[in-house]
């Protein structure tokens, strides 16, 4: 790791690892560790160690995600995580990362969030969460739905074709109920 994320290990600011404990060719070490840098210029350059591919997807993951865009991460406050794995299949180098965002803390509006979501989420899957985001108001009005969904990650390495959405039980119970 210190050879492809040399800035990432010499500050190790709240990080863990995790092993898959099995012996498939396809277990996994993972390396997780927060986001310090403060422009997506800077993160980009950290992920390029990677590929191309995954310094321009993280990049455009802040900008297409973040009411501030590539100005997000200059903010205070919770920081991305950034996820290396690693199988035996190349033991020397990552073969991925996975970068999470705090999007409802980058985008808290619903509605702001649904736009951005529309724009790159094909429309079967949209619609799948739409109601999310519906059914979750905030203290205020009833008319201003807020942001559900407490993360948001993607693969780099695929080009930002795979998004994960983390979204409290809570959400998806209540979304469930007034479904039925």
């Amino acid at each position: 790791m210190r050879q492809h994320d040399p800035e990432g290990m010499a500050r190790l600011m709240p990080a863990f690892f995790a092993l898959d404990l099995d012996d498939s060719p396809h277990a996994r070490i993972k390396f997780y560790m927060t986001v310090a840098e403060q422009s997506t210029s800077e993160l980009q350059a950290r992920a390029d160690h990677l590929s191309s591919v995954a310094g321009r997807t993280a990049a455009d993951f802040i900008d297409s995600l973040s009411t501030h865009g590539s100005t997000a991460l200059a903010g205070p406050g919770v920081r991305p995580t950034l996820c290396w794995s690693m199988t035996s299949h190349d033991r020397l180098r990552p073969d991925d990362a996975t970068l999470y965002l705090p999007f409802n803390r980058y985008t808290p509006d619903g509605q702001e969030a649904l736009g951005r979501l529309r724009k790159i989420l094909e429309p079967a899957h949209f619609h799948r969460i739409e109601r999310l985001v519906a059914q979750r108001t905030g203290d205020g009005a009833p008319s201003e739905p807020v942001n559900p969904f407490l993360w948001a990650g993607t693969k780099l390495n695929r080009g930002g074709k795979v998004l994960t959405l983390y979204v409290s039980a809570d959400v998806v119970d209540s979304a469930s109920r007034t479904a039925q």
